[in-house]
């Protein structure tokens, strides 16, 4: 295993905080290569788990059936997955966490209002290879340049143009291979060389780059498989990405004796002692741990933040639980920040946080939008024409699978309801909330998720919780049924925010379709993205057969 450097970086004290009140980023998302969900997929999608998805159908029954069905999918798996030791086999079995989970019991909360009977199930699974299609380069990544600013100019840094140049420990290239990882992306080509030396680094590229296969072999490579006190920590901004980052942390580490643990909210009772080398998980849940000493982080040499602008923001609710779990951790340890999009005002923040950063940035702009076909539908005025329009093109909907945005959790069952109530089929995702109509809970986002990822259920309506890092390649459309819109500055669009939605599809080199919904009194919005991305979005019919023959020729 490959030491880290030597270290020198300092904490500089942080400012007071703004606290945004929004409910969908209770604890609040970046991506991964596509070969890397190919491997959790393998162990989970339709067509290799038929009896799994046969089990999680039963959604359909009543809901004392339903619950016994759960009950008898989950076992007794744990919700924190403390992962193993010693080696893997090849095929890791799907995550307890993950697991359909078990019914409301006595003092539990129950399904949401109107879902007591599970999301309803409809169309058969994605078509095979939907889900699966390869691609060993992110799409127009040959033609991205990457802007790099050491912290030692005088350094003798070289990207690397393969796996072997990096003399990594067996058992993680065999499993770099094992997921057919021919060379590094152009992030991985430049980040791994500095992480090796233990240096720090803040990283920028787009949606589907392979961030996570960076920072995650980063986590592996820096640390001792032999040593089970925490050593790694990587931070995310919901509990959704934590899962996923936490899966494909495990798969490159398949091969190794690392274990790993995951730390989210969670009904399961949590261990004394954390006794695991790599942890991932949401700021609240992370701080909670180490203040109460479950988490001894006297021991941790790499600390990482992913989705770190959102993490990072001082107006942002999540600032001051990522700063503390950060001067939680004594010493100086390597620190790796890494996100699509880094506004002027964070990425400021963020060098003062880190000394000495490395800081590596893939210049293409368009990296996410050349996969991406933007187009608007004019809903006109009428208050129902938005919900009327999106149920006239349900049908191209489910052609893949689509999530549909909405700026508040609200909407999101207004929506989801009004849908149900005219046949059609639909899921949905937002923040936890424990009380009133609208309320939501961790196993029951856990259940929505991997009846996602599984093609179980096709068309989700979700918050803003869902907007970052989230990869479902079988997605082909992204309806915003509202444009994001700024908290602080109202009546402004968040463009970073639209990006990473229109973000969830178009990935790894496949294409997708993102259908703007609009009233007249948004045209100027619009207009607004269009000239920040310099980029055109059409205006279509919205006719159902229109869009599909759109949709079809897309994959």
């Amino acid at each position: 295993m490959l030491p880290a450097a030597e270290r020198h970086r300092d904490l500089m004290a942080a400012g007071d905080q703004v606290p945004i009140p929004d409910d969908d980023l209770e604890d609040g998302v970046d991506d991964f290569d596509l070969k890397e969900l190919h491997s959790f997929l393998a162990t989970c999608a339709p067509q290799d788990a038929a009896p799994a998805l046969a089990a999680a159908a039963a959604v359909e029954q009543t809901p004392t059936d339903a619950a016994q069905d759960w009950k008898a999918m989950l076992g007794d798996g744990r919700g924190l997955d403390r992962g193993r030791r010693g080696p893997a086999p090849a095929a890791a079995p799907a995550p307890a966490a993950l697991q359909a989970p078990p019914s409301a019991a006595a003092g539990e909360l129950a399904l949401p209002p109107g879902f007591e009977n599970g999301p309803e199930t409809n169309a058969p699974a994605p078509a095979q290879g939907a889900a699966r299609q390869k691609s060993n380069r992110l799409h127009g990544e040959d033609a991205a340049k990457v802007k790099v600013e050491l912290a030692d100019p005088t350094a003798p840094y070289l990207s690397t143009n393969s796996w072997e140049e990096l003399r990594l420990a067996k058992p993680i290239m065999d499993a770099i291979y094992d997921m057919g990882f021919t060379k590094p992306s152009k992030i991985q080509e430049w980040t791994l060389p500095i992480a090796i030396r233990g240096e720090n680094i803040i990283g920028q590229a787009q949606n589907g780059s392979g961030k996570t296969a960076a920072f995650a072999l980063s986590m592996l490579i820096v640390t001792d498989p032999s040593d089970w006190s925490p050593q790694g920590v990587c931070v995310c901004p919901t509990r959704e990405l934590a899962m996923q980052n936490f899966e494909v942390l495990k798969t490159l580490g398949k091969f190794s004796e690392h274990t790993y643990f995951l730390a989210v909210a969670q009904i399961e009772k949590i261990p004394k002692k954390v006794q695991d080398a790599l942890v991932v998980g949401t700021p609240g849940k992370l701080q909670d741990l180490m203040k109460k000493k479950i988490i001894d982080p006297k021991g941790i040499k790499i600390f990482v933040v992913d989705e770190a602008d959102m993490m990072l923001d001082e107006e942002n609710q999540m600032g001051p639980q990522v700063l503390q779990i950060k001067k939680f951790i004594p010493g100086e340890p390597q620190v790796l920040f890494f996100s699509a999009t880094w506004p002027d005002r964070v990425s400021d923040f963020a060098r003062n946080m880190v000394t000495r950063p490395n800081r590596i940035t893939v210049e293409k702009n368009d990296l996410t939008l050349t996969t991406i076909t933007q187009t608007f539908i004019d809903c006109g005025d009428g208050p129902r024409g938005k919900l009327t329009q999106l149920c006239d093109i349900y049908g191209a909907l489910n052609v893949g699978q689509s999530i549909i945005f909405v700026n508040t959790r609200k909407s999101a069952f207004d929506i989801a309801r009004s849908m149900k109530q005219e046949g059609h089929a639909v899921s949905l995702i937002c923040g936890t909330q424990r009380t009133g109509e609208e309320r939501i809970d961790e196993s029951y986002r856990d259940l929505i998720m991997q009846e996602f990822r599984t093609g179980v259920t096709k068309v989700l309506v979700a918050t803003d919780v869902l907007c970052r890092g989230i990869d479902v390649p079988a997605v082909t459309m992204v309806v915003n049924y509202d444009l994001p819109m700024s908290y602080w500055h109202r009546g402004n669009v968040e463009f970073d925010t639209y990006i990473h939605r229109i973000g969830r599809t178009g990935r790894f080199g496949l294409k997708g379709l993102a259908v703007n919904l609009i009233s007249s009194q948004e045209r100027g919005s619009l207009k607004t993205v269009e000239q920040h991305y310099n980029c055109q979005i059409a205006q279509i019919t919205g006719d159902c057969e229109e869009m599909e023959k759109i949709v079809k020729a897309l994959r």
